[in-house]
């Protein structure tokens, strides 16, 4: 393309930066129709406003509570055992 500027040429040179899976989502998501797209941008917009900076409000000491539960050997409810207990409480 003799050197010319394209879109594509310009969408690549600002998404040098992002990790692989935030340039793969950015491209599943350019596909997406307009509506969804801002949608989205909505979205990450508040996702990336939410913190103070590191895109996050919970110190250190949070995110070890975090990752402590969440790897606790915890049974959870299944989707299936949720649907069926509001099934039969709304009923």
């Amino acid at each position: 393309m003799n050197g010319a500027v394209t879109e594509t040429s310009l969408l690549s040179a600002g998404r040098s930066q992002m990790t692989k899976s935030l340039d793969a989502i950015l491209d599943k998501v350019s596909r997406l129709p307009a509506v969804r797209q801002d949608e989205i941008a909505r979205l990450l917009e508040k996702l990336v406003d939410f913190g103070d900076g590191d895109g996050s409000r919970l110190s250190a000491s949070d995110w070890a509570e975090v990752d402590r539960r969440l790897s606790a050997d915890v049974r959870y409810a299944s989707d299936e055992d949720v649907a069926a207990f509001f099934r039969e409480a709304l009923s």
